[in-house]
This record gives C-alpha cells, sequence and structure tokens, in this order.
C-alpha cells in the first residue's frame, strides 16, 4: 500500500529560531508527534477487517524518519483493496484519488468489494488532535 509521509514542512526555519529561545523545542514536538501517530497506528489496526490470518492487521506499521517525520504504511499488497473497496462498490474519498488510483484494476476480473476504510481514516481523525497538541507546544 502507499504510504503515508508525516512530516510538518516549512517550520525549519521557526523551529531554529524557537530552539534558540528555548531549548528542547524541537524535541517536545516530536514527542508530541510521535504520541499521535502511536494512536494512528494503533486505531488502524483496531479498526482493521481481520481476516482468518490477521495478516492486514498486522501489516500496520510506522517508523520514525527524522526528527518530526514519520511515515505511516501497512506492508500488505492487497491493503488498498480493503481501504478503497473494488469493481463497483469502490469509495474514494476526496483528496486520495491520486493514491487510490495506483490501485485501479484493469476490469479483468469481476470482483466487488466494499470498501472498509481502516487506514486514511485513522489519521483524518487524529489530524486535528495533533495540530492542537503542536500548537500547545509551541505556545508556552
Amino acid at each position: 500500500m502507499s504510504s503515508l509521509d508525516f512530516q510538518i514542512v516549512g517550520l525549519e526555519s521557526i523551529l531554529k529560531r524557537m530552539e534558540e529561545r528555548r531549548e528542547g523545542m524541537t524535541d517536545l514536538l516530536d514527542k508530541e508527534m510521535q504520541s499521535v501517530v502511536v494512536d494512528i497506528n494503533a486505531d488502524q489496526k483496531t479498526n482493521t477487517v481481520v481476516g482468518f490470518t490477521g495478516v492486514l492487521r498486522g501489516g500496520n506499521e510506522f517508523r520514525r524518519i527524522d526528527s518530526m517525520q514519520y511515515n505511516i504504511y501497512n506492508n500488505t499488497e492487497y491493503a488498498p483493496y480493503v481501504e478503497f473497496g473494488t469493481g463497483g462498490l469502490v469509495d474514494v474519498p476526496a483528496g486520495l484519488e491520486e493514491i487510490a488510483i495506483q490501485f485501479k484494476g484493469k476490469g479483468i476480473r469481476k470482483v466487488n468489494l466494499p470498501a472498509r476504510p481502516f487506514f486514511f481514516r485513522a489519521f483524518f481523525e487524529k489530524k486535528t488532535e495533533l495540530i492542537e497538541r503542536l500548537k500547545k507546544v509551541l505556545s508556552k
């Protein structure tokens, strides 16, 4: 499945100035971001349809790339088809069209499976919380 890169763009110069004023600001922001990423990953696992083997649920993972930069992903090959559905039952939320189109079939097989969103839903549900937590740190 495509992964979701989690990075706040444009904060480098602000953080540099803030670091001069307050030691450890970047570390505090990174800890808040990591906490939300852990929550997102837990929600993804909770919301994932559990099949016979549980492989799809186990495929939800994340890794820290750098300070304030995380990668959330599912390493299961069929995850996008569960997320968006197949055949006539495809349901792509607004803003995810470019990601979903990568997994469009060739119309050879006629399999209609409903969308069972688990991956992006968790991110969108936690996005506001992340912004609020970061604002709280920045306002200290």
